[in-house]
């Protein structure tokens, strides 16, 4: 089941964690024996040696981004929805 707790996650990374949320947690895991990478960010760089869709690998960034900007909407004068 690919629904999962964030919090609860086994991993010490929350970007492997979202990684994880968007791929399943076995095709991190597996791509993190591969790579012997700790965060996502290494894993992300070494990823031409897993099976890692580029989805995933786009799918972390663009949620820290989105993130980011509305966090700091005041800097794009823009307000969050909703």
């Amino acid at each position: 089941q690919r629904q999962m707790c964030i919090r609860d996650s086994s991993y010490n990374d929350w970007l492997l964690a979202l990684a994880a949320y968007n791929a399943g947690s076995g095709s991190i895991d597996r791509a993190l024996m591969r790579t012997g990478a700790e965060d996502f960010w290494t894993l992300s760089r070494k990823a031409k040696n897993t099976k890692l869709r580029r989805e995933t690998l786009r799918y972390v960034p663009r949620f820290v981004a989105i993130t980011w900007a509305i966090e700091n909407d005041e800097r794009f004068s823009t307000k969050a929805v909703g």
